[in-house]
This record gives structure tokens, sequence and C-alpha cells, in this order.
């Protein structure tokens, strides 16, 4: 008589929390909004840094509609006349240290406009290790609008795994604008968000009975 066998294997699928905070501060700008929220240049949101200038509330800057979501226009750069651009970043520790597999994504809208249609102008996202600037973006998204304005708010997302033991990461805008012309970029709902593992590799916790 022929014995069946059995075997029981246990599986347990592995997966980091999918935390869904945005680890920006004030980084929406979900205010109520006022008759000059979609108007007016509003510089680096706070809570960010701004080391770059060149605002000009009076320039002839294109104004794009508010948000899709109704809300607030709570940051926007711009400039005119001449090569340049502007950039603003914040400087996020991370809920703990990165493990090498963890996914963080730097999401939100943003609207380009240019008077100069020859060489337009690019819009920067970037993600950086820590809060060095100086050092190479470890992810980068370029934008590039060459003619005019943008015609309504885009999205944009830029994603990295950082390094097991990273502790800090340095999210970023900015815009560079050509020789001529009066240039700006409007940016809002911005986020970094920490997904879940990919891959979720399964772990075999045990084997029944041992020797099958």
């Amino acid at each position: 008589m022929m014995k069946q066998l059995l075997t029981v294997i246990t599986v347990t699928a592995l997966a980091a929390t999918a935390f869904g905070q945005n680890l920006l501060t004030n980084p929406s700008f979900n205010l109520p909004a006022t008759t000059d929220d979609c108007e007016y240049n509003k510089g680096a949101p706070s809570d960010w840094t701004s080391d770059t200038g060149g605002l000009n509330r009076n320039s002839d800057i294109f104004v794009p509609p508010c948000p899709h979501n109704g809300d607030s226009i709570r940051a926007s750069f711009s400039r005119c006349c001449g090569l340049g651009g502007s950039r603003a970043f914040q400087t996020v520790t991370l809920p703990h240290a990165a493990d090498g597999i963890e996914v963080y994504a730097y999401t939100g809208e943003y609207f380009l406009g240019s008077t100069d249609s020859t060489s337009g102008i690019d819009a920067y996202f970037a993600i950086y290790l820590g809060s060095n600037l100086n050092t190479a973006p470890f992810k980068v998204l370029q934008k590039n609008q060459k003619n005019g304005q943008s015609t309504n708010w885009q999205q944009f997302t830029v994603t990295a795994v950082p390094p097991a033991g990273t502790t800090q990461l340095t999210v970023l805008f900015r815009y560079f604008a050509g020789n001529s012309g009066f240039n700006a970029i409007h940016v809002d709902n911005l986020s970094l968000v920490l997904g879940t593992t990919c891959p979720n590799q399964p772990v075999i916790d045990s084997i029944s009975p041992a020797l099958a």
C-alpha cells in the first residue's frame, strides 16, 4: 500500500509598510484660496530653502489656472530677461535608515511658461542623497518647454531606491531659462512618500515534516 506523503510548507510574504504619509513639511499648500493665489509669484514654499533669486512680482510671467483640485498655487519662481534660473529644496530625515530595497516617490504638479520661443525653459525635479546639493543628484527628471507655456498642469514623478544606510534625502525643483524673455515655473501638491518594497520576496519559514 502506497503511503501518501503530505508536505506542508509555510510561506510568509515580506512586505514593507506602505507609510503613505507625505514626508515633506508643508508641501501641499492646502490652505484656503484667496484672490491672489493664482496670479502672483509665490517664491519658495514655506519650510523650503531657496538659494537663488531673480524673483520679480511685476514681471510679465505666465500665469496658470489654479490646480485642478481647486486649492491654491503655493510656489512659483519667475525671472526676467536673461540666462538663469531659480531652485528650491527641502531635506528630509527618513523614518528609518534605508535598507536598499524601499522605494521613495517624489511627486507633484507643475506649470511652465516662457516668452522665449527659441531656447525655452527647462524644469528639473531631483532627489539627492543626503543634504549636499554640490554632489550630483541621485535621480532627476527634466521637462523642457520650448515654445510658449504649458497648456495645463502636468504631473511629475521621480522614484528612487536609496542605498542601504541612507538617512536623509533632499528633494528639489528648479527651472533653467533660455537667453531671453520672461520665464516661470509653478508647482503644487508636492509629496515624498515611502512605498512598498520591490520585489516582495516570499520566505519559507518551515517545512513539515522536516525530511519531506
